[in-house]
């Protein structure tokens, strides 16, 4: 980030769409002002955010 705040955060909704999201992830952080990014996961099968260690996990 340029040091400004974020003027669009990015949610993504997903579920069992490992390879998806991650390929996703992959481009949004790779963009020079990059937004912050919430995924919402519905339950998936599949384990998504662990190549990510920087993202937060929560769980309700």
């Amino acid at each position: 980030m340029n040091g400004r705040e974020p003027r669009v955060t990015v949610v993504m909704i997903t579920h069992n769409r490992r390879d998806e999201v991650l390929r996703t992830l992959e481009h949004m952080v790779a963009l020079p002002d990059a937004a912050p990014i919430i995924v919402v996961d519905n339950a998936s099968d599949d384990v998504q955010l662990l190549r990510f260690p920087t993202v937060t996990h929560r769980w309700n």
